[in-house]
């Protein structure tokens, strides 16, 4: 299988795929990774080392990047193209239709589809180009804005290794809650995601918090993530007088100490999610969470089961429910339960098994060839 993806990063798509590649059965699914990009200086996970990666220097409207494709689909000699991303889902289709081999859309992103890019995905599917969703948000936006019928494109949830969660070294929590300057007793909140307030909410956040710290004047805010909106966020935050009790932290690589250290997780997303990542991780890590009704945060987050909601851009509803949970400390534990549990349904050993039958399924049958 030759996975071809846009590029390889901190993000979620990125976590997921460096937790899944290397656990395929060799014996069975055999996995190369070509990545339509160069890798960031700054960002060398350790998967990396394990597997098979070629990555491409050409710029992102550079044609002779189907040419790189071309070069490692000889070298790899795919009977399957596994394709993430938006110039991949077009690049890769249409390499695997010139090499004459089946492919694997995989739809984690949600995102204002041209008309000529919905028109080429519509020549290109078919029985040999299968689809896939990581959420029924992501099937319902494929199916408007490609045009695809709704019972071609399945959905599989992504999945990750929960293990890291829950279990974190002990005295994490008061030596990271001492290093980031935040007392004991006090509520710390946190906010994973890159800084980009027309999507991840940074800003409901930050406008939620001046009437919390009328409640709960102890309260601190942290935002892990870095992007493109780092300066503007930290002016609203002087702005809104709340700078001294916000933490920007930057990109991290210690979310499950961060959960351990934190008391709830918000995710206030502006954007149509794909899915919930970071709630799962609030979950497995036994924090209640508070989303926005957005999109995939809404499938894996049900208002009052195991979590809370809270509507899309409104910071007096966000304040809102943190308070509860703040307030009610019993309802912060019956969520957490049910949390924990549902967590369990997005692990990597029965997403594996399915991610296999369905590579298998498509590169075995006959008439998914060109003879």
């Amino acid at each position: 299988m030759l996975y071809v993806r846009d590029h390889l990063k901190a993000a979620g798509g990125s976590t997921y795929l460096l937790n899944t590649l290397p656990r395929f059965d060799p014996m069975r699914v055999r996995p190369s990774l070509c990545v339509l990009g160069p890798l960031q200086p700054d960002y060398r996970p350790a998967p990396l080392d394990a597997l098979d990666v070629t990555f491409s220097s050409r710029t992102a409207r550079d044609p002779r990047r189907l040419l790189d494709l071309w070069r490692v689909a000889r070298r790899v000699r795919p009977d399957l193209l596994l394709l993430s991303g938006p110039r991949s889902m077009v690049q890769g289709r249409l390499l695997a239709r010139a090499i004459g081999v089946p492919s694997l859309l995989r739809l984690n992103f949600v995102f204002d589809v041209p008309p000529v890019q919905a028109h080429v995905q519509r020549w290109l599917s078919g029985p040999r180009h299968r689809v896939v969703a990581v959420s029924e948000a992501v099937r319902a936006w494929a199916a408007r804005d490609f045009g695809l019928p709704a019972e071609s494109i399945e959905v599989v949830y992504p999945a990750h290794d929960w293990t890291r969660y829950g279990k974190t070294a002990a005295g994490v929590r008061s030596r990271l809650r001492k290093t980031l300057g935040i007392a004991p007793e006090a509520s710390a909140v946190l906010l994973v995601g890159r800084l980009l307030l027309a999507e991840k909410g940074q800003d409901v956040m930050l406008k939620a918090l001046p009437a919390l710290l009328f409640a709960r004047p102890d309260t601190v805010l942290l935002l892990a993530g870095d992007g493109p909106d780092r300066i503007a966020a930290e002016r609203l935050a002087d702005e809104l007088g709340v700078a001294a009790r916000v933490r920007f932290l930057g990109h991290r690589e210690d979310v499950p100490d961060l959960l351990a250290a934190c008391d709830i997780v918000v995710a206030p997303s502006t954007c149509e999610e794909a899915f919930g990542l970071v709630a799962l991780e609030a979950h497995a890590a036994g924090r209640p969470v508070v989303v926005s009704d957005a999109g995939g945060l809404a499938e894996v987050v049900t208002d009052e089961a195991n979590g809370l909601h809270a509507r899309r851009g409104d910071p007096a509803a966000l304040t809102a429910a943190v308070r509860r949970l703040l307030d009610d400390p019993a309802l912060a534990r019956r969520l957490v339960e049910r949390g924990r549990a549902d967590v369990q349904r997005f692990g990597l050993d029965a997403h594996m098994t399915r991610l296999t039958e369905l590579c298998e399924r498509l590169a075995r049958d006959p008439g998914n060839r060109n003879t």
